[in-house]
């Protein structure tokens, strides 16, 4: 016997936004087989304007999304059928809405036909969301007269954060009344009121909604400022306009008087949909502290950095280079903008900084680029490897600073005033980011040191086996994979012809290091080793290297350079064990 299937449908998203894609899951559970001519889903999409003078009514449509699939089964046997359907929304849809004269709705319609028999037509309600946006922090002031206010009449101020709001969320600010002892004013207030606007059959405007506080009770002083917070509603319908009218919202200002209302301001707002936390921003607008940390939070939002309010520092890097932005005072030149960029080693033994008079006769290289040497005072091992880490790309940006010390380890570059002016600011960001970007090419170009230019290949290699990073600036390898803590191994120099010794460095956690520091700070004794740990000591020394155990870590030393590394691997893999048992991970299993 034919009987009409129960439906249900399940939507994917539950909320839909514009340039979404729904899907829809249709399932049918059929208590007997039925013959079906074909299922139909459609998707529709209406907008709807209402007029009516209590004779006439009107309405008129715009249709925004139609879309329709069928699917075509024959027959429904007994039990559960389920179909898929995808549609697609248009990138610009208003969201879905039920107003006084306006509406906007969306429904998926289910049609089953069922031939000689009553068809399934259900109707489905789809939520169409407005697109996200994150609300921007950016004071805004208004005012409720032009140019000065003369005269006696009342006249008001309003100060606001942001211009922009999400359902459920607050707007700060704070605002201020003039010539109030003319006026006997009883109280303030501050609305979020809503109006919707038809454009077709006939324009017209409802008031839609309206939430209202006091943010005052009694006569205010003569422009003294009155702080509030007014928290929207959380199912106040968001703005948008659409073909045949829009929705929008207004904080309007008013003051009350013993018999009458007088409205001073009223400021066009946007309340825009729900996203994440809501940006935290200063009730009015800042000066001061305050003004510069909006400032730094904007500035670094542009440029990848991240600003933490707590210690005023912007932060965050570029690749493999580290930076931080703070404010610091200098006792000659007063408030400073300082940033601190750090780098893994370069092994050249770089110090730049801003020449002076006084280094005229001072050691130094010269690149043999005018603006330059006019400018730096530079030192370094050899002047090949400084040429090919320092390209114009690296030394440009640092030309417009006040400030400059850059060694192999990282800069500290600092610019008087950009602290307190986003001009300057974001132009001394432009110039660390693209310092940063250059230092990491740059660390490319490094040529070994000539003593050691044919052991850079094999070096090279073993950096690649042992899944290290291989620094040309010293010949030196970091990272140094398969081992129980942190391991470095290369050459110390001694001047820029000499290679003073080979080390292979183990670092230690910090309970071997107090171990280690006890031993020799306090006891003044050597560290009782176990016996196979004494004869891991004994075959390290042998050929005249040195072993240190120190609360820095534990040290592997031999004069002179290593032209091939590979005889190293046995001291790694020696102190790796060493480490292990003096760290009690003897009986762990094998690193490599």
């Amino acid at each position: 016997m034919r009987r009409q299937p129960e439906v249900e449908i399940r939507f994917l998203p539950q909320f839909v936004r514009p340039g979404d894609v729904l899907e829809v899951d249709a399932r049918f559970f059929s208590k007997s087989p039925t013959p079906v001519d074909e299922i139909v889903l459609t998707l529709r999409g209406v907008e709807v304007s209402r007029w009516s003078d209590g004779k006439t009514h009107t309405r008129q449509e715009h249709h925004w999304v139609g879309l329709e699939t069928r699917f075509l089964p024959e027959r429904l046997d007994t039990g559960e059928h389920r179909y898929r359907a995808r549609f697609p929304f248009p990138g610009r849809v208003p969201p879905s809405y039920q107003g006084v004269a306006l509406s906007v709705q969306y429904t998926l319609d289910v049609k089953v036909d069922i031939p000689w028999w009553p068809d399934v037509d259900k109707q489905y309600a789809v939520t169409v969301m407005p697109p996200p946006a994150a609300a921007q922090a950016s004071p805004w002031v208004f005012r409720s007269h032009e140019g000065e206010a003369r005269g006696t009449d009342l006249y008001a101020e309003c100060a606001l954060s942001q211009v922009a709001v999400s359902p459920g969320g607050v707007l700060r600010g704070q605002l201020s009344l003039g010539n109030v002892s003319h006026h006997r004013v009883r109280a303030v207030t501050v609305s979020f009121v809503a109006r919707e606007t038809t454009y077709r059959p006939y324009a017209r405007q409802h008031e839609l909604a309206r939430y209202t506080a006091r943010v005052f009770e009694g006569s205010p002083g003569d422009q003294h400022a009155l702080p509030f917070a007014l928290r929207l509603a959380p199912d106040a319908p968001c703005s948008f306009a659409a073909t045949l009218g829009h929705l929008e919202w207004a904080l309007e200002v008013a003051v009350q008087h013993t018999l009458t209302e007088r409205q001073l301001l009223s400021i066009p707002l946007t309340v825009l949909p729900l996203v994440g936390a809501e940006a935290s921003v200063t009730s009015t607008p800042a000066v001061g502290k305050a003004r510069r940390a909006q400032l730094w939070h904007g500035v670094g939002q542009r440029h990848g950095l991240v600003y933490d309010p707590e210690a005023d520092t912007l932060f965050g890097s570029l690749d493999t280079v580290s930076i931080k932005v703070r404010a610091e005072m200098s006792a000659a030149e007063g408030p400073m903008t300082v940033a601190t960029l750090g780098w893994a080693p370069l092994g050249l033994d770089l110090a730049l900084r801003p020449g002076r008079w006084a280094d005229v006769f001072a050691a130094r290289h010269r690149l043999g680029v005018a603006a330059f040497d006019r400018a730096f005072l530079l030192r370094g091992r050899e002047l090949a490897q400084l040429t090919g880490f320092l390209s114009p790309a690296v030394w440009e940006p640092l030309l417009s600073l006040d400030e400059v010390q850059v060694d192999d380890d990282g800069a500290k570059l600092s610019l008087r005033g950009a602290g307190i002016d986003e001009a300057a600011l974001e132009r001394f960001v432009v110039a660390l980011r693209q310092f940063a970007a250059a230092v990491d090419r740059g660390r490319a170009q490094i040529a070994a040191p000539a003593a050691l230019r044919e052991a850079e290949a094999p070096w090279r290699a073993w950096a690649r086996a042992r899944g290290g990073r291989f620094e040309a600036g010293r010949v030196f390898v970091h990272g140094l994979g398969g081992t129980v803590s942190p391991c470095r191994a290369g050459h110390l120099w001694r001047d820029a012809e000499t290679v003073d010794e080979t080390v292979v460095v183990f670092e230690v956690d910090e309970a071997l290091s107090e171990k280690l520091r006890l031993s020799s700070d306090v006891t003044g004794e050597p560290l009782r080793l176990d016996d196979e740990s004494a004869a891991m000591l004994t075959r390290l020394r042998q050929g005249g290297a040195r072993v240190e155990l120190s609360a820095q870590g534990v040290a592997w030393s031999r004069p002179g350079a290593t032209p091939e590394p590979e005889g190293l691997d046995e001291v790694v893999d020696t102190l790796n064990r060493l480490v292990r048992r003096l760290s009690g991970q003897a009986s762990a299993a094998p690193f490599r």
